[in-house]
């Protein structure tokens, strides 16, 4: 028996592991939660969900995997003069844990 990526949390293993059907209802749940708050009206949770669509794992390998796959330009180098065609080198592509914000003092205290 096969053992799938959980793809929200942790690091992406094997390329092939990943659960495919959850990634992509994942991001077309989160798409559509978008599309619904911004027809209501409700601009605070559009921003909010597009900031969860940019740091959500799922939304990544998705992209990953339409770039490297998927689209017409996937046998052509791209900007770091890069092929990417292997599972082992997509695992990489995408990123173990987001960067988060760097800590900063307020403007007003002193440091």
């Amino acid at each position: 028996m096969r053992h799938t990526a959980n793809v929200t949390s942790g690091p992406v293993g094997d390329w092939h592991a990943i659960d495919w059907k959850r990634v992509y209802r994942t991001v077309k749940n989160l798409r559509q939660r978008i599309f619904r708050a911004s027809r209501a009206g409700d601009l605070q949770r559009v921003r909010s969900l597009q900031r969860l669509m940019l740091r959500c794992r799922a939304n990544v390998c998705e992209s990953v995997r339409h770039v490297t796959q998927v689209n017409k330009g996937k046998d052509t180098p791209g900007v770091d003069g890069l092929l990417v065609t292997t599972s082992e080198e997509r695992s990489p592509a995408v990123p173990s844990a987001q960067p988060t914000r760097s800590s900063q003092s307020p403007s007003g205290s002193p440091s």
